[in-house]
């Protein structure tokens, strides 16, 4: 099953998408101290051992047995708290219109606009996630496969619906995106190549437009320059690792793009009013002495 999935359904006339899907989601222990935040919504079924969802300033740790819904535009990591950890993920997009009659199925689903971070039980939900990964995994024909899996997409979002349970109606915009598949491309970019130099170049060239019509897209999704939304991106993952890693303050500068240690030390001051070694010593407990604290 090949990682970008793009597959639309309807779950009783609201519009949805499966954007990713991974039977055995596995993260690089390297990058495993990552912020990231996707366009999409994304569904972390834990089948065996123990992880933990890191939300802004929350944390949530998800047993066996329990799932974890992130919303979209929300920055999230995760961490592995066992070896034997087995975890399936499901990104999706669903398209609720803000006019929704009280009656109708895109009421129903509403409890989707309501919450940035959903942990719960999967008990009522195994079974259905359980056929999904086997369709995903069959032997037939793709035609029947691809229904097949549409019909479970709506019976999942209609049982996660029911256990959030029932909000008044919401007042933000469901964020529809007018290209999901590019604006996957740029996101899953930024998450995984905010240490590179020319990189909205690379992009440009992956994404087969001009730097210009790149630009435009950027403001259009992001409200920022590439370089804007670069630096967001380096300042999220760099304030991650310095409040929860053990990594040298080189390391980390080396990390997120920064070839002298002495310019990351310069935009963290820049960007928050501390050096590195202010921010570890006030919220970090697992530094050492030897850490290179600017």
């Amino acid at each position: 099953m090949e990682h970008l999935f793009m597959l639309e359904f309807n779950a009783g006339g609201v519009p949805g998408r499966l954007i990713t899907f991974s039977a055995e989601y596995q993260q690089p222990s390297e990058t495993s101290y990552f912020r990231h935040r996707h366009q999409h919504f994304e569904l972390h079924y834990v089948r065996e051992g123990s992880c933990t969802f890191l939300a802004d300033a929350d944390s949530f740790v998800v047993e066996a047995g329990n799932l974890c819904l992130i919303a979209p535009d929300n920055y999230h990591s995760i961490k592995s708290t066992s070896p034997d950890l087995k975890k399936m993920c499901i990104g999706f997009e669903l398209s609720l219109p803000p006019d929704a009659e009280a009656d109708s199925l895109s009421a129903v689903l509403r409890p989707f606009q309501s919450f940035r971070v959903f942990t719960g039980p999967a008990s009522r939900l195994q079974n259905t996630l359980q056929r999904i990964l086997q369709t995903t995994m069959s032997s037939q024909p793709e035609f029947f496969a691809r229904e097949e899996l549409r019909c479970l997409l709506s019976l999942l979002l209609l049982e996660l619906a029911r256990q959030i349970g029932p909000v008044p109606p919401a007042t933000r915009d469901s964020g529809i995106t007018i290209d999901l598949k590019r604006n996957y491309m740029i996101d899953e970019f930024f998450n995984n190549n905010f240490h590179l130099r020319g990189g909205d170049q690379v992009l440009a060239g992956q994404l087969h437009i001009s730097s210009r019509q790149l630009d435009r897209i950027l403001k259009s999704l992001y409200g920022k320059s590439y370089r804007e939304k670069l630096l967001e991106i380096r300042l999220e993952v760099s304030l991650d690792l310095l409040k929860f890693s053990d990594k040298s303050v080189a390391a980390i500068s080396e990390l997120t793009g920064y070839s002298n240690p002495a310019s990351f030390c310069s935009f963290i001051k820049k960007e928050t009013g501390h050096t590195p070694g202010e921010i570890r010593r006030l919220t970090s407990p697992v530094h050492t002495p030897g850490s290179g604290f600017c």
